[in-house]
């Protein structure tokens, strides 16, 4: 037999690949370099730091225009009948409320409560793929605007670490098309890590604080956090800080209306002007040990407090079934309770009940003293809620902070994504700020150290304790 028959003319198979691939389309080419860049770690991380600083722009934004609308429709009301206002307060709330709470019952139930334990477990080693979806992410992001644009006191801390986790792993998914790691034990692992870096994202973005996401990402991921997890999240983390602080840039040129959201991201949380020398007397550090130790048993409280609800929520067959199946209801129920009681033209009154957290930090951290009457006319218009007539600020103070304490044990219960980080830190500064009161009603000239006075600045009690029940925040999903 004549073997030529069975020889194969490779020139004929390589001419026709080259045919073919003159006849792939450029971009085609240009998409699998794209894919094969994606796949590089630092590019997922600056892109993961981008996304989440305009996001968090965007919702920091529409919440404040929301807000504002709420504010606005709040004071026309009383030019139609003084009833009007405190019922444009609570159905404003009740409004959006109600639909965050159906968008997360009927749309993504994956998409309530803070998401933290969540990220904990899937960290952990648990699949929880439903939890990481895009439905949850784009879900959770609208109704986070409704819920922060609606009045009741929460945060978005919490969930935005979430969505940091959440848009993470959609840009690792697009990273694996055409991977040849697609399965394997090395890109898990590289996977995890860009999630722990993802949770120091969703903490840096919100607070302007790339160091401190960092050291929350570890908190979080405190079973095992390997040292490439520093300096990913130090990267995704000041991506994110920058690219907001670039966008408020922007906005503030061409718009002068950038108070509350310059406040809370854009350079410091809240910007201070404490002396640099002596920001406080080292006789002081009793009183910060004393508060300190109350805090430690204002959270045992809190906690305390939460736990005794759920169980209530829990045992009852009525209230729990009114949770599983008509959750709307429920939230009304609640909402309606509480946002009756924080109406500034009721009970809200007497503890600043119209402002929301993230508007009571600059107030709570400023250093002049309420109650020695002593402040500018921007200082008093700084502090308008505080001083009310014939009401001691001893009163007005503890008043917001125990009925914030008890009024979030309640709003976690919501089944919406909560976030608990901003009203604790409120709390805290609420408490430090009435210690610091206290001090300069003892002593009014200041304290004296080796012939020097220095002056007690009340701001400076609410910055040190402040940071005593955010410990509450870390070990609160724990528990």
């Amino acid at each position: 037999m004549d073997t030529d028959l069975f020889l194969i003319n490779t020139d004929d198979f390589q001419s026709n690949e080259a045919e073919t691939s003159k006849r792939k389309p450029r971009h085609h080419g240009l998409w699998n370099a794209v894919l094969e860049k994606l796949q590089e770690v630092w590019i997922q991380l600056i892109l993961l730091g981008i996304f989440m600083g305009t996001l968090s722009f965007t919702i920091d934004l529409c919440a404040e225009k929301l807000r504002m609308l709420h504010m606005w429709l709040y004071l026309r009301a009383a030019a139609l009948h003084p009833i009007a206002q405190p019922v444009v307060w609570v159905i404003y709330t009740l409004l959006f409320i109600s639909i965050s709470t159906a968008a997360c019952h009927y749309i993504s139930p994956e998409a309530a409560g803070s998401g933290i334990p969540v990220i904990k477990t899937i960290l952990g080693g648990l699949n929880l793929k439903e939890y990481l979806s895009c439905r949850v992410l784009i879900c959770k992001t609208v109704v986070l605007i409704l819920i922060l644009g609606s009045g009741l006191p929460l945060g978005k801390e919490d969930p935005f670490v979430h969505i940091a986790v959440m848009l993470a792993t959609l840009l690792n998914k697009a990273s694996r098309a055409g991977s040849h790691l697609k399965n394997s034990e090395v890109h898990n692992r590289i996977s995890n890590e860009i999630l722990a870096a993802a949770s120091a994202v969703g903490i840096a973005c919100t607070l302007g604080t790339p160091i401190g996401g960092v050291l929350f990402s570890i908190e979080i991921t405190s079973v095992c956090f390997p040292l490439q997890g520093y300096w990913r999240g130090f990267i995704a983390s000041v991506t994110s800080t920058v690219t907001f602080r670039f966008l408020a840039y922007l906005l503030h040129e061409s718009s002068r209306h950038m108070t509350i959201i310059a406040f809370s991201t854009l350079v410091e949380l809240s910007r201070t002007y404490f002396p640099k020398d002596y920001p406080f007397d080292p006789k002081e550090l009793f009183a910060f040990a004393l508060l300190g130790i109350f805090c430690g048993f204002l959270a045992i409280l809190f906690i305390q407090l939460h736990r005794m609800i759920m169980k209530k929520v829990t045992g009852s067959k009525r209230i729990r079934k009114l949770l599983n199946d008509r959750p709307v209801c429920y939230s009304a129920i609640i909402v309606i309770i509480i946002m009756s009681l924080m109406c500034p033209m009721g009970y809200g009154h007497y503890f600043a009940g119209g402002l929301i957290p993230s508007e009571t930090v600059p107030e709570l951290l400023s250093n002049v003293s309420w109650n020695l009457k002593n402040y500018t006319a921007i200082d008093s218009r700084l502090i308008e809620h505080w001083s009310i007539d014939r009401i001691s600020v001893f009163l007005v103070l503890p008043l917001y902070a125990l009925n914030l304490l008890w009024i979030m044990a309640v709003i976690l219960t919501l089944p919406i994504p909560c976030g608990v980080y901003m009203p604790v830190f409120v709390i805290g500064a609420a408490f430090g700020r009435l210690l610091g009161e206290a001090m300069t009603v003892a002593f009014p000239e200041g304290l004296r150290n080796d012939g020097e006075v220095s002056p007690i600045i009340p701001g400076a009690y609410a910055v040190e304790l402040r940071h005593l029940l955010e410990q509450l925040h870390m070990q609160f999903p724990f528990l």
